[in-house]
């Protein structure tokens, strides 16, 4: 729907137009540009001190309009595609540029992002490594699970956390580890998403004997700091944040099925407490960091 609530708050969900591929990238410039009208009349008498943007393009040529509109702080946030995505895009890369530039903070998952934000033009005190912290709920919650008995072979359950036909999570990369893992001995049973509940999530992750992700790009992926939290394994390519906070051994050291099978079988010899989420993907922490941004996005707005 275009209008709906959500936990009780009023959200507008407006419609633009954009071509397959992103064939047009001014079409939806244009088109979300042309929205800011419509949503200031949404929002009545009520002016919002800071907008922020959740993704960069093409949805950021709206918040601008607003931000300019209202006289409000502008931040946004890139979660992954935009610069391992569009900025690679000759077509879209002028537009994103134009977008980053525009904006009055940034809020980026990984320090190899930041320093991309900071090659387009924007200042490093207005770039912010700030990833998102794990949100499950005290039901799902839990320790470790214990190390995974004996030198290899049994019963093992390893989940792949994507829907297998998004190309950039390497759905092939993971069955030819899971067949190089079969090879050893392992009797491995594997799970997927894809239209799942959160809950459901949360559930498939709390079954499996280990998660095994396979990304071709990454930003700060959420499903493995839940993995954590939940109590499973991860082992992982290495791609995203993850080789800042999981142990060394759980980091493949090549996109090649032996050597993420290797990577498997280190993260479920490791002990419970190898495995730890670092005080950066703490709630509080990343409330606090998300309002220093919003300061910064008000003070440029006042100074400009």
């Amino acid at each position: 729907p275009e209008s709906f609530d959500y936990a009780g708050i009023p959200c507008l969900a407006p419609f633009y137009y954009r071509l397959p591929a992103q064939a047009v990238p001014t079409l939806p410039m244009f088109t979300l540009r042309r929205l800011r009208q419509r949503v200031c009349r949404w929002l009545g008498d009520w002016r919002p001190e800071v907008v922020h943007s959740h993704t960069i393009f093409p949805v950021a040529a709206l918040a601008t309009a607003v931000a300019h509109h209202c006289g409000a702080g502008l931040v946004g946030t890139v979660h992954g595609w935009d610069f391992d995505g569009a900025l690679p895009n000759r077509r879209l890369q002028p537009h994103l540029r134009q977008l980053v530039c525009g904006l009055d903070a940034l809020l980026v998952p990984n320090d190899r992002h930041r320093q991309l934000a900071i090659e387009l033009g924007l200042p490093g005190q207005r770039v912010a490594t700030l990833p998102c912290h794990p949100h499950v709920t005290a039901a799902f919650r839990g320790p470790m699970s214990a190390a995974h008995p004996g030198d290899g072979g049994g019963p093992l359950r390893l989940l792949f956390p994507a829907n297998p036909p998004r190309a950039e999570k390497d759905y092939p990369l993971f069955q030819s580890s899971c067949g190089a893992l079969r090879r050893r001995g392992y009797e491995v049973s594997h799970e997927t998403f894809g239209g799942l509940t959160r809950e459901q999530v949360w559930q498939r992750i709390r079954q499996a004997d280990c998660m095994v992700l396979t990304s071709v790009r990454e930003g700060s992926p959420q499903v493995c700091k839940e993995a954590l939290v939940i109590g499973t394994r991860v082992a992982t390519v290495d791609v995203g944040d993850m080789a800042t906070y999981l142990p060394v051994q759980a980091i493949a050291q090549a996109r090649q099925p032996e050597a993420i099978a290797d990577a498997v079988e280190a993260a479920l010899k490791l002990p419970a407490e190898a495995w730890e989420l670092p005080e950066c993907y703490r709630p509080a922490t990343v409330l606090a960091g998300l309002e220093r941004s919003y300061g910064i996005a008000l003070r440029e707005r006042e100074r400009t």
